[in-house]
Order: structure tokens, then sequence, then C-alpha cells
């Protein structure tokens, strides 16, 4: 798990966006927004009006991204 300023999060952030977490370093800033952004209109709330899920899975890749972009946290992820 990773603290993050808001809350524990309790999933990996990599599987999330379905990033190999065992190329961390190779891991670039292009691939995690180009994830998001196709997870994010795959699971828009918006784009999915009938999946009460819809809003969970859409912030959760929000959340994942964030962490990953976020260069304090990535270097915590690499110590684990």
């Amino acid at each position: 798990m990773v603290e993050t300023e808001f809350e524990k999060i309790d999933f990996c952030p990599f599987e999330v966006l379905g990033l190999d977490k065992t190329k961390i370093d190779s891991i670039t800033e292009r691939q995690i927004r180009q994830s998001y952004r196709k997870l994010a209109l795959k699971h828009h709330p918006d784009r999915n009006p009938n999946d009460p899920t819809a809003r969970d899975k859409f912030e959760r890749v929000k959340l994942a991204s964030e962490i990953l972009l976020s260069p304090a946290l990535m270097e915590k992820l690499k110590q684990l």
C-alpha cells in the first residue's frame, strides 16, 4: 500500500493502469498518460450510465495516474 496525502490505497497503481511493475525504471510519463486516457474513456461514468461501478473504476484510474505521475510517490514505489 502507498500512503498519499489523501488516503491509503489498497490497490497497485501499475495494475490499475495495465503497466508492468517489473519495468518500473523504464515506465515513461507518456506511457502513464496514454494508459490513463485510454482507461478514463473506457470507465467514464458518462459513457457507462448503466454501470454503477463506473465512477469507482474511473476514480481508481485517476488516482493511480496521479500517484505514478508524482515524482515523490513514484520514488516510494521504487523502494518497495
